[in-house]
């Protein structure tokens, strides 16, 4: 039995060595990490993005045509309030087309005001598809290189400078992050990585 109790302590150290070992591997592994913030601008990578530019133009392509009809209409609708005014205000023919020229005024706003929520939902949607592009360049990206964190570009300070005091202290509000070093920027890496 003395015999085992005189190599506990060899046995012991030799365990402490290979945990040691074991945790300076892990400690190297952790250094190859790159540390420090790097940071992603989100709208120049989004611009960037092959095939943005087109699948936007694409999808906006029918809502610019009905865009043009109702400006046309608006043109029509602009000439007859014209020719409105040409007649006699006391007439039964004025009243009448005064009414039908306010009916059509107002179902064409009521048009626009959809048009423009229709066109705001397609662009949502590119946007949501072209950032959820960029958000996947973006984890390749930093698995590959072992970046520690990557984030959203900060708000420049010039965007927020000449807006009125509520909407300044909103968008400064808003910054997460005040100031990284522009080395820091991988937003042309992120590009590329898309454009593969």
């Amino acid at each position: 039995m003395n015999r085992f109790a005189s190599l506990r302590l060899p046995i012991l150290l030799l365990a402490t060595a290979l945990v040691g070992a074991a945790m300076g591997t892990a400690t190297r592994q952790e250094a190859a990490m790159v540390s420090g913030t790097y940071y992603v601008d989100l709208f120049r990578a989004v611009d960037g993005s092959p095939g943005f530019a087109e699948a936007a133009a694409a999808s906006m392509a029918p809502l610019m045509v009905r865009s043009d009809v109702i400006k046309e209409e608006e043109k029509v609708l602009e000439d007859a309030i014209s020719a409105l005014q040409l007649m006699d205000p006391d007439s039964l023919e004025f009243a009448q087309r005064n009414a039908q020229l306010q009916i059509q005024s107002q179902a064409l706003n009521e048009e626009k005001k959809a048009l423009v929520q229709l066109r705001d939902q397609v662009r949502e949607q590119v946007m949501a598809s072209v950032t959820l592009r960029v958000h996947q360049a973006v984890e390749q990206i930093a698995k590959v290189k072992g970046y520690e964190a990557v984030v959203l570009q900060p708000l420049p300070l010039s965007e927020v400078e000449n807006k009125p005091f509520g909407t300044a202290m909103e968008l400064l509000r808003q910054r997460s992050t005040l100031w990284i070093h522009p080395t820091r920027d991988i937003t042309d890496e992120v590009i590329a990585v898309m454009a593969e």
